[in-house]
């Protein structure tokens, strides 16, 4: 199906759908509020079952990496760390620093039945639709079933949102619309009833969101300790409040430590230090698309280059509520306000004016894009105009939320899709097409990536430098790799896998020295041993930190599922006898 008409039947589908809506709601005045909701969230995500894959995105690179991953739990690696196939097949730490849990989730669709191709599809739009529903639930707690709609519709149609969906394929992000309003709504809750598991749930939830994005759980931070402080005034908590606020961040991090720890200890050793730098997107693009790009409407230009907008209805609900700020509470309009600075403070950190900050703060820089700080301004935004039209007439309510839905229309599909691209396809080539000074970030230090064999797969896993040597390869899984090997003379041998604390070479049960600098192939593995017969085994071991950090993740996990099975046993016991 051409692109022309996938436009027209998402603007039939709109028509009919916008007119239902304001039969029912406006004309009707029924509040069929998660009815609408859904049947809106669902028209941007029907076109990414077309067949075939999104042609400029990152979309592929994501069905590799979660076929890679896939192999690891197969091969009972719950936790994977270490991608054989990344690095041209010379293996990388990829998933000790990539966000985890889209992955889990895409193996799981899997494992279902449906190939990776649709298991990541479902993913991209199963989240985008839950993240408008839960967007609900939390704005619905605060303010009402009204203005949970509106902030439904205004964080669904976010314009990055459906840049993140349909022409960057960011699985991470795109899931990590769904965790976000879960963590304000449960510690809100939490603040509301003070039952102690509502604090756990949010913990949970701020853990989920780490393990989606790393990056936008970093920077939703503030924005917590912002809504904590307003519901604890206007709720009137008192101090003892802050035993389960902090339970909450306790919870997340003590199951976050496994992931957080050695990423932040152990990224000195791979090379994204050295190839990342802040990069900042034109003032213009935040606004809009150039005119000859339907007049601003399109998110993506023909050449695939991206325009992060706030959103034209998005702009248009923050001058409307400063209009009508006075008719709302001196805390509603403390609460707007607030809001209203955050996302001046995020805006200005999208700008180059901010570079000074970046280079003070080292952890901002590894945020790659400036524009990122924009999923928590259209978070900010959607809470916003929920509050703003919460006491608005319907008819203001529907323009707004249709004219938020139709500006978005030219971006419900990706520009071109590549037909005939399976499952079979894709697992025979690399995940990332690397050459010579150009390489995937989490390529350990110790490899020149300038090397003219960058980016050409390794022949055999074991190989020799010097003399010849019979090798017969025994056991070949990722983490652990079993060989025999016999010469006449002493040995230099080099195993194709790129160095990284953990990998050990026993020769013998005994271990052996590793170098990295024996032949001009710096970086991989190399060892010596003597003439004979010998076994081999090179082994992927834990480091004390990937190790201890693992403990109290397990540990944390296994005190909070208990905790929540007695709540829920009880909950049976006593409502049974009730």
């Amino acid at each position: 199906m051409s692109l022309h008409q996938i436009i027209i039947l998402n603007f039939f589908a709109l028509f009919v759908l916008s007119f239902l809506f304001v039969r029912s709601y406006v004309r009707n005045k029924r509040n069929y509020y998660v009815v609408f909701l859904f049947a809106f969230s669902f028209l941007p995500v029907v076109n990414i079952f077309q067949s075939g894959v999104f042609a400029d995105s990152l979309f592929t690179e994501h069905v590799k990496l979660a076929m890679s991953f896939d192999k690891l739990l197969s091969e009972r690696i719950y936790i994977p760390q270490w991608s054989s196939n990344a690095c041209s097949g010379f293996g990388c730490p990829v998933f000790q620093y990539i966000y985890p849990l889209p992955y889990y989730f895409i193996s799981f669709s899997h494992k279902l039945g449906a190939s990776y191709i649709l298991a990541t599809k479902f993913v991209l739009s199963i989240s985008f639709v839950l993240s408008g529903y839960f967007m609900y639930l939390f704005a619905k707690n605060e303010f009402g079933g009204k203005s949970g709609f509106v902030s439904g519709i205004f964080y669904v149609f976010a314009p990055y949102h459906l840049i993140a969906v349909h022409f960057r394929s960011a699985v991470g992000e795109v899931l990590s619309f769904v965790f976000l309003p879960l963590c304000f709504y449960f510690i809100s809750k939490y603040i509301s009833d003070r039952k102690v598991y509502l604090s756990i749930f949010g913990g949970l939830m701020y853990f989920f969101l780490i393990l989606s994005h790393q990056v936008t759980a970093l920077l939703t931070l503030p924005l917590l300790v912002f809504f904590i402080i307003y519901a604890c005034k206007v709720k009137r908590a008192d101090i003892s409040v802050i035993y389960g606020i902090t339970l909450y961040f306790v919870t997340a991090f003590l199951l976050s430590v496994y992931y957080l720890l050695p990423v932040l200890i152990e990224s000195k050793y791979i090379q994204f230090s050295k190839l990342v730098s802040i990069s900042f997107a034109p003032i213009s693009s935040y606004i809009s698309s150039p005119l000859n790009y339907w007049f601003g409407l399109m998110y993506q230009g023909l050449n695939g280059e991206l325009y992060p907008q706030i959103g034209f209805f998005h702009l248009a609900i923050i001058i409307f509520g400063i209009y009508t700020a006075n008719k709302f509470s001196k805390i509603i309009q403390i609460l707007l306000f607030g809001i209203l600075f955050l996302i001046v403070i995020y805006f200005v950190l999208m700008l180059p004016i901010s570079i000074q900050l970046y280079k003070i703060i080292p952890l901002l820089n590894n945020i790659q894009f400036s524009w990122r700080f924009i999923i928590e301004i259209g978070f900010l935004i959607a809470f916003f105009a929920g509050i703003t039209l919460k006491n608005a007439s319907r008819q203001t309510i529907a323009f707004f939320c249709i004219g938020v839905v139709s500006l978005s229309l030219l971006n419900w599909s990706s520009r071109s899709y590549q037909p005939g691209v399976d499952d079979k396809r894709l697992e025979n080539e690399k995940i990332y097409n690397e050459k010579p000074c150009d390489i995937e970030i989490s390529t350990p230090v110790w490899v020149p990536t300038c090397s003219r064999w960058i980016g050409m797969n390794p022949k055999q896993i074991l190989e020799t430098v010097s003399n010849p040597v019979n090798i017969t390869v025994l056991q070949n899984n990722t983490l652990e790799k079993v060989f025999l090997v016999n010469s006449s003379s002493d040995m230099l041998l080099r195993a194709n896998i790129y160095y990284y604390p953990g990998w050990t070479v026993l020769v013998d049960n005994k271990e052996q020295q590793v170098s990295t600098v024996l032949s001009h192939k710096k970086g991989l593995i190399h060892f010596r041993t003597d003439s004979g017969l010998h076994k081999v085994e090179i082994e992927y071991r834990d480091t004390p930190v990937r190790f201890y950090s693992r403990v109290v993740s397990i540990s944390t996990l296994a005190v909070v599922v208990i905790y929540l099975l007695s709540i829920y046993i009880k909950h049976l016991i006593y409502g049974y006898k009730k």
